[in-house]
């Protein structure tokens, strides 16, 4: 599909000065879209992230995460594993076929030995069980950021 390769390419340009700019300016600039289907979480953790000077943004299941993907060049998804009619590890798995250096941060109450060696296979950078404490969030975060910062300049391979 020609029109969805030049979709693509261009979400890559946006991330690539996204990235840019945040490294000259700071936290402000990383893009996060917070996936969970309790709605007052994602909100409580979209408002608390702002707060600390992240652009943020919530999705409250798959179809809707991967939606926004398409249309704005997120550097982390912190996503819960059970989501309506999907879950985290699919959504990531989706996520990063078509937006390679978008970087993940679990954050879920329903952890297994097993999503965890999935995530892993998948590059996940953190796993938080909830409820998580917002600095430890904000830490995995900053790291998944620059992860995806080496990914956008050429210096990692996005895992």
């Amino acid at each position: 599909m020609k029109g969805a390769s030049n979709v693509r390419a261009v979400d890559a340009a946006d991330l690539h000065l996204g990235l840019r700019k945040r490294t000259e300016q700071g936290i402000g600039r990383i893009r996060v879209l917070v996936v969970d289907d309790e709605h007052d979480l994602a909100g409580a953790i979209v408002e608390r992230l702002r707060r600390r000077g992240f652009q943020a943004d919530a999705a409250f299941h798959g179809e809707d995460a991967a939606s926004r993907i398409e249309r704005v060049a997120y550097d982390v998804m912190v996503v819960d594993l059970k989501l309506p009619g999907s879950d985290g590890l699919q959504l990531i798995e989706r996520a990063r076929s078509t937006c390679p250096g978008l970087q993940a941060v679990v954050l879920t109450g329903h952890m297994t030995i097993g999503a965890r060696m999935q995530g892993e296979r998948l590059g996940v950078v953190a796993f938080l069980e909830k409820p998580a404490d917002i600095e430890a969030l904000c830490r995995a975060i900053r790291a998944a950021a620059d992860r995806a910062e080496a990914y956008a300049s050429g210096d990692g391979n996005g895992t």
